[in-house]
């Protein structure tokens, strides 16, 4: 008997997903146009346009949270008045969705012709962090496409690498990730390149606000206290929180947060330096997927910045296609970090209070809000875990065994 193709199962799975991606993403840039949703955005579009256009630093009137470096990359946003500014920016974010996750899957096959799979390229799409970084205008996406165009290019393009490393460290807390990959593979080229842009633009900040490099740093220093000091905003997926939840006392549990960040980094250090011992060809993609589970695991991110977690995804994939010693658990990690980020654990509690009224202290405020953060130790955990048990069904292994 002949044996079906199963083809067009990929392809309606594929169509299916597709189509639901594209509602999705209309649905975001339809929000975005609510005045209130694009708040964010035009919030830094008013700390632009204070230097850009009055020569006034954001850091002297209010908690301005971008450096001083990113303020000069966004100056375009002056240019533009905030609604067509709103429109198009919810736009271009929307349109360059699924190109960057196709640049993301590239990294699978860096020396070969880039292939993204159709279906699992969607999924990207209907991820709840990229819809709401769509609808409040957030530039996440901008970050994590230049990072990941960092990586594609830094041995053929060295100087292009580091001038988009510059820009993915936009948002510090994100582009670190990028920065800690090229550390660990030692592209310093690339990371001299993105110093050398992004001194120069903090520099032409100072100069158009008139201010010393001390003045300028001390303020925007003081901003970042205002947000991550002892009296710190929350934020998701990071252990933080869930560490002063467990512990109690603020002093203590900030100690303890910090002994287990500096232990988290070294195990990635470890893991790391296990994976340098690999091909070319898987090693960019499982060094970057470490250092963004551990930047997502100790650092202050917000529900968009999930998307950070595209490498991970794409290397649980092309483990579970190569049919790697990781095969079937990669398969289930891989359907268990989809379907959270579809569902957006990350503000599944707050959904729940808001859309049903759920207001039960020990379920809402003790147990749901740390879902995301057990979530994100055990996808970390878990990349740290299959490197050891992929080297040891590796083919150098087998033979040293045998």
């Amino acid at each position: 008997m002949e044996k079906r193709n199963p083809a067009w199962q990929a392809s309606l799975a594929a169509g299916l997903v597709a189509l639901l991606g594209a509602i999705m993403l209309t649905k975001s840039v339809h929000d975005s146009w609510d005045a209130s949703q694009s708040a964010d955005l035009l919030l830094v579009r008013d700390w632009v346009m204070l230097w850009f256009r009055d020569g006034r630093s954001a850091y002297d009137l209010s908690r301005a949270n971008y450096p001083p470096h990113a303020l000069v990359f966004l100056a375009p946003l002056a240019m533009l008045s905030a609604p067509v500014l709103v429109i198009a920016w919810s736009v271009l974010n929307a349109l360059a969705a699924l190109p960057t996750a196709a640049l993301g899957w590239s990294l699978a096959h860096p020396r070969g012709r880039p292939f993204a799979p159709p279906w699992p390229t969607f999924l990207f799409g209907i991820w709840g962090g990229l819809a709401v970084g769509i609808k409040t205008g957030q530039f996440t996406l901008l970050v994590l496409a230049a990072g990941l165009l960092c990586v594609r290019l830094a041995d053929r393009w060295p100087v292009l690498s580091g001038l988009l490393m510059a820009v993915s460290l936009i948002k510090l807390h994100v582009g670190m990730a990028f920065v800690l990959w090229a550390c660990f593979t030692l592209r310093w080229r690339v990371l001299a390149v993105a110093a050398g842009a992004v001194a120069a633009a903090t520099v032409a900040f100072c100069f158009a606000v008139e201010q010393s490099l001390s003045v300028v740093l001390g303020g925007y220093g003081r901003s970042l206290w205002a947000y991550s000091g002892p009296s710190f905003v929350p934020g998701y997926l990071e252990l933080r929180p869930l560490v002063h939840a467990l512990i109690g006392p603020a002093p203590v549990a900030e100690a303890a947060h910090a002994a287990l960040a500096g232990a988290a980094f070294v195990v990635l250090v470890l893991a790391v330096s296990r994976v340098r011992k690999r091909p070319a060809a898987s090693r960019d993609l499982e060094v970057l997927a470490l250092c963004a589970g551990w930047t997502l695991l100790v650092v202050f991110h917000n529900a968009y910045d999930t998307v950070l977690l595209l490498p991970a995804v794409i290397l649980l994939w092309q483990g579970w296609r190569d049919r790697g010693p990781t095969a079937r658990q990669d398969f289930r990690a891989f359907v268990v970090l989809q379907a959270g980020l579809i569902l957006q654990v990350p503000t599944i509690w707050w959904r729940l209070n808001h859309w049903y009224g759920i207001d039960d202290p020990a379920l809402l405020h003790a147990t749901l809000p740390h879902v995301d953060r057990v979530l994100m130790l055990g996808a970390f955990a878990y990349l740290v875990v299959r490197i050891r048990t992929a080297d040891r069904g590796s083919p150098a292994s087998t033979a040293e065994a045998s």
